[in-house]
């Protein structure tokens, strides 16, 4: 019988598996009582940590791991034919002892960072561990460690931690890092989250898409998810991260969701005044143009009139301009 595949199990065992991992497993276990006693007992070491009162902190993974390795210097047991129970029921006082002191320190941590910008106003930020993160116009970041919230969009440029991966939620999505370049579009008023990789690889998964295995993203590729967890999926799309220069590129945009975009990044009160404009697509690349000169452009794009209200904008078909 072989020695268990610690990191298989251990990353089994706290939920962190892929469809791939849980079967080989399951085909490692297969009907031998001893191995389901084994992986019973790491599950119950990952159950354990995540009620000590740090969950949000403590990385049971990592713990298991030095638990591992702390009881095999200590007892100098190694893995061989059998694994006593008892010696299993050691490792889980140790590894319960670990996460108590390791939840003790993670209380005392500093509190998460919280990062904010205005309409019209855009944000380079440098994160503890070296990543940079270009804050969009009207966003929301808070991050603690290696694990951000956005509300709104931003451009990440991580620097890789195979032992932490950096962690993105956004809406119900959550994009996951495997060292690369990428942006993440989660406004409160869209409908849909968008996740584009301009260099190296992301793993998108729907939060409330049940048993729905992850969208592995590529350089080019693009992912829009619903609220309900459905996907669809472009590649090869080009000038990913492109408004971090300064240029705000709208290609086939539906007009409701330009003028959303115009208002945030021109720090404008802009609306539409007729329905039957919020499907028209708008194609357009402004850098640096004055709000005037914009507002034209797009009322020409869209067959509209531009018609001002005090500080807002309201566009409206010409047809129905008097």
């Amino acid at each position: 019988m072989s020695e268990p595949d610690w990191v298989l199990l251990e990353r089994v065992a706290v939920g962190k598996g892929s469809d791939a991992d849980r079967a080989a497993v399951e085909q490692w276990i297969g009907s031998d009582p001893d191995r389901r006693r084994l992986f019973d007992q790491i599950a119950r070491i990952a159950a354990a940590t995540r009620h000590l009162g740090a969950a949000s902190h403590f990385d049971a993974a990592a713990s298991l791991t030095r638990a591992r390795k702390r009881f095999n210097r200590r007892t100098g047991w190694r893995v061989s034919d059998r694994w006593p129970l008892a010696a299993i029921a050691a490792g889980l006082v140790v590894a319960i002892s670990l996460g108590l002191a390791i939840g003790t320190r993670s209380r005392r941590r500093e509190a998460p960072r919280v990062f904010l910008t205005a309409r019209g106003q855009r944000a380079t930020l440098r994160l503890d561990d070296g990543t940079q993160v270009v804050l969009a116009p009207a966003s929301r970041l808070t991050v603690d460690g290696r694990s951000a919230t956005l509300d709104g969009e931003a451009f990440f440029t991580v620097v890789h931690d195979p032992r932490t991966p950096f962690v993105v939620h956004a809406g119900r999505v959550v994009a996951t890092d495997k060292g690369t370049r990428f942006d993440v579009r989660a406004y409160p008023e869209d409908s849909t989250v968008r996740v584009a990789v301009d260099e190296g690889q992301v793993a998108v998964t729907a939060v409330l898409a049940a048993n729905t295995p992850a969208i592995a993203l590529a350089g080019g590729d693009a992912a829009t998810v619903t609220p309900s967890g459905e996907a669809a999926v472009d590649r090869g799309v080009e000038n990913i991260g492109a408004w971090t220069t300064g240029r705000l590129e709208l290609h086939n945009t539906p007009a409701r969701e330009a003028v959303r975009a115009l208002a945030r990044w021109y720090d404008v009160d802009l609306r539409l005044g007729d329905s039957t404009l919020a499907a028209v697509p708008l194609t357009a690349s402004f850098r640096d143009e004055p709000v005037d000169e914009v507002l034209h452009i797009v009322a020409v794009t869209l067959g509209a009139r531009v018609r001002w209200s005090g500080r807002t904008v309201i566009l409206v078909r010409r047809s129905k301009e008097h």
